[in-house]
């Protein structure tokens, strides 16, 4: 047993040692600084809970048990730190991060960090969220690194966010409420009568990923309350093409998910992009217990919304308007950063219209259809640094 520990306070200090070696980097911006120095408290809590919990008379389960624990958290902020250090050689312009940090101190207060940086993992914008860090208000986003300098990627940021908030103003709850309801009455359904069996409890099992899938499908929600049709765009353009076979059971099936996307927008007045549906393939026929999961997460998609809205609306989150995002527009056509703006939500969605407009093509140079974001990028990035000197100065 001694060995064990001992080990394993040394495993502890060899991580406490390499966020020493970050913390000596230059980050654009203290929150990744911070979130940095909460990541070290929590591993030292662990060096304490060793050196105070485990004693001579401690039993050899005991004491592993607690290194076990010890060893999860060094496996669970490995990645997190990694996420740290990359913050602070950003990929993308660093101009996103004030409009982004203040829309996340709306959703989850004043004392809010956002550590914005770059992923090798080519996902969607990712989230690597630790309860730790989660309930001390810490966002962490992932951009993916090859397009980490894509403004028009910036909505989905709006579902990382969601996370955070389910958890910070107690959604969790609520929403269990309404999956426990909905899995007592598809379990009256005799068709899920043989999925029983005696080596796992297919319900429990059932009722847990449904949990899940709720989240995502919240976090979905408050995304395009948040961003509007820019939301929507910015889905497609990372998960038109996302095979389902790949799917984890806690996932709502893909085009269940952009059919649900559509039915929130059309209560919200949202504009739904031309063919959105149809760029989705449709799901194959999941296996009879995914089936149930579906099923439960599905009936409860309209409450889950309205939980969702009520929110979003409390917290004013959604304060766009679609006059300033034309004003903006036409800024971007004259190839020139916006002043006045009033919201990010707003700059993104004019960065979208000028993406997709046929007439703003020659703006870009296109030759054979080939064209990159990097204009429209270029122009959303330096009019939120425009907003932010503006805002600043109020």
């Amino acid at each position: 047993m001694t060995y064990v520990v001992q080990q394993t306070k040394q495993r502890l200090q060899s991580f406490r040692r390499l966020i020493a070696s970050i913390r000596q980097r230059d980050f654009p911006y203290e929150d990744s600084r911070d979130a940095l120095e909460l990541v070290d408290q929590i591993i030292l809590e662990h060096v304490s809970m060793l050196d105070s919990q485990i004693t001579a008379d401690t039993s050899t389960d005991d004491a592993n048990n607690f290194c076990r624990f010890s060893m999860d958290a060094i496996a669970e902020y490995a990645a997190v730190l990694g996420l740290i250090a990359r913050s602070s050689e950003p990929v993308g312009a660093i101009d996103l991060h004030w409009p982004l940090k203040q829309l996340t101190k709306k959703a989850l207060g004043g004392g809010a960090r956002l550590v914005i940086s770059s992923d090798w993992n080519y996902s969607p914008v990712t989230l690597m969220p630790s309860d730790l860090l989660a309930r001390r208000d810490v966002v962490l986003v992932g951009m993916p690194v090859a397009e980490a300098n894509n403004v028009l990627l910036t909505p989905l940021a709006g579902h990382e966010l969601g996370h955070n908030m389910w958890q910070k103003h107690s959604v969790d709850p609520q929403v269990t409420t309404l999956i426990k309801a909905a899995h007592e009455e598809a379990l009256k359904d005799p068709r899920w009568d043989k999925l029983n069996s005696e080596f796992w409890d297919v319900p429990e099992h059932a009722f847990n990923m449904a949990l899940y899938q709720a989240q995502e499908l919240f976090c979905d929600m408050v995304g395009l309350l948040i961003f509007r049709e820019s939301y929507l765009h910015a889905f497609r353009y990372y998960l038109a093409t996302d095979r389902e076979i790949n799917r984890a059971e806690h996932y709502p099936p893909m085009y269940n998910r952009v059919k649900i996307l559509c039915e929130c927008a059309k209560k919200r007045r949202i504009a739904i992009p031309d063919e959105f549906i149809e760029s989705f393939e449709e799901q194959a026929e999941p296996g009879e217990v995914v089936q149930l999961i579906d099923e439960i997460s599905n009936r409860c998609a309209a409450d889950i919304y309205d939980l969702a809205q009520k929110l979003v609306d409390k917290l004013k989150l959604d304060d766009g308007s679609p006059e300033e995002v034309d004003k903006i527009l036409e800024c971007f056509k004259q190839l020139v950063p916006a002043c006045g703006v009033q919201s990010l939500q707003d700059i993104i969605n004019a960065a979208w219209r000028f993406e997709l407009e046929v007439g703003s093509k020659t703006l870009f140079g296109e030759v054979e259809g080939q064209r990159e974001t990097s204009l429209v990028s270029e122009l959303a990035f330096k009019t939120c640094e425009v907003f932010q000197i503006e805002q600043e100065l109020k």
